[in-house]
């Protein structure tokens, strides 16, 4: 009986990771992303009965069916496990990659700022051409006009 508890409990953890590695799918297969997916998924069809038991079934079962059914569902449980690390990793590096992104574009905002800032100030002390063909003095043209003066050149 204690190892009709176990299968249970083994099979009720086999639902949950099996549940949530169905749930982390979906959620990928939603996003736009390309990368490549190493998720393995079991044929269960082939190597995993039936695991609908009345607890009937289950009392009538010899000990060795039992720990058939559960050596595959650790088996299972493995390979859901494994699935899960992957979906673990795959998340993890795309929060990576979100991070990098967004590290660049306010970079770029930054740079952007600054090359703006920098053309308002070139705008600012380059001559302009005023409307009779002269060009009109910027504060930087007048300072070194009366720098040159002082010295002589």
């Amino acid at each position: 009986m204690n190892n009709a508890r176990q299968y249970e409990t083994l099979r009720k953890k086999n639902d949950q990771l099996e549940a949530k590695l169905a749930r982390e799918q979906k959620s990928a297969k939603s996003s736009s992303s390309q990368s490549k997916d190493l998720t393995v998924v079991p044929a269960k069809t082939k190597w995993l009965p039936s695991l609908d038991f009345t607890d009937e079934e289950l009392a009538n079962m010899t000990d060795k069916e039992i720990n058939s059914l559960v050596i595959k569902l650790e088996r299972e449980q493995k390979i859901a496990d494994g699935n899960l690390k992957n979906s673990e990793w795959k998340l993890d590096q795309e929060a990576k990659q979100y991070f990098e992104a967004k590290n660049k574009v306010e970079a770029a905002k930054v740079i952007g700022v600054k090359a703006n800032q920098d053309f308002k100030r070139h705008q600012q002390l380059t001559p302009v051409e005023s409307s009779t063909g002269r060009s009109t003095d910027s504060r930087a043209s007048m300072h070194s006009k009366t720098s040159k003066s002082r010295n002589g050149f």
